[in-house]
């Protein structure tokens, strides 16, 4: 005879596995990890092709070697973020916040998503603005004439202009009522505080101090409204319904449960006395 099996951790031998509960976990490290290396090929390929070029055209040619490393450095930055962007509508399909809520139906909730699409269009209009700013402002500083800083400028002019992206591809899905647009506006308008706090704090004229504590007050007055329209949404409450199993109650006390038994030869507490004739016929 076989002894006993030792039993796995999710039951004896030969049980069915549970479905992965860490799906959503292996795809947030991938994308992570993705998410590093297109930025590096992107924040190191901008400035190489830019400034390569400038520097190929005004000084030497070498400097078209340099235009060539970079192009290829910013090829590889794209490709990474067309994978990642594969690899978030997995995810999508695995988070309930990047789901339609289930309440889009209440004006409350279109009300609030409404709300948010109109404050990561101001944070498209901050993108945009901003890389345009930038772009100006580098002929008085002089960018345009030095290859580095022609290259620097256009790595800074870069920024700006992804976030307007990205925050523009965020509108389609809260027209939708996905509670999880609600959640990007507020991470990118957290990069734009990040920006405009040494503004205020580092500059030496009043207009950067002015326009950095204007950005700033902007930005902490909308992650504060996105914050109260995912709510809205249903997102804070579905995130609750899906942290993972509820407990179950367990029995009541005295319900379904026989009284406990007293020493031998004690008195029941119900009923007749032990070997007493029942109250009934025998």
């Amino acid at each position: 005879m076989h002894g006993p099996q030792p039993q796995g951790p999710f039951g004896p031998p030969g049980a069915p596995a549970p479905p992965p509960q860490n799906e959503a976990g292996r795809l947030v490290a991938r994308i992570q990890g993705k998410v590093k290396a297109a930025v590096l090929g992107v924040m190191f390929g901008v400035p190489l092709t830019a400034g390569g070029l400038h520097f190929g055209l005004t000084e030497k040619p070498t400097g078209f070697l340099a235009a060539l490393i970079g192009a290829a450095l910013l090829a590889a930055g794209v490709l990474g973020f067309a994978r990642i962007r594969v690899l978030r509508s997995r995810l999508r399909a695995l988070l309930p916040e990047a789901q339609r809520s289930p309440v889009a139906h209440l004006p409350s909730a279109r009300r609030a998503a409404t709300l948010a699409g109109y404050l990561n269009g101001l944070l498209v209009l901050l993108g945009f603005g901003g890389t345009g700013w930038l772009l100006f402002m580098g002929a008085s500083w002089g960018a345009y004439g030095n290859s580095f800083g022609f290259g620097a400028l256009t790595m800074g002019a870069v920024l700006p202009f992804g976030l307007g992206l990205a925050a523009a591809r965020t509108i389609p899905d809260l027209l939708r009522v996905v509670p999880a647009g609600a959640r990007i506006g507020q991470a990118m308008y957290g990069v734009f505080l990040t920006v405009a706090t040494p503004m205020v704090v580092k500059s030496d004229g009043l207009l950067p101090k002015l326009v950095g504590g204007g950005i700033a007050l902007v930005s902490l007055g909308a992650i504060a409204l996105l914050g109260r329209c995912f709510r809205q949404m249903g997102g804070q409450a579905r995130g609750r319904q899906t942290a993972g199993p509820q407990p179950q109650p367990g029995p009541r006390p005295g319900v379904g449960t026989p009284p406990p038994a007293g020493p031998p030869g004690a008195p029941q507490p119900y009923g007749a006395p032990a070997g007493a004739p029942a109250p009934y016929g025998p």
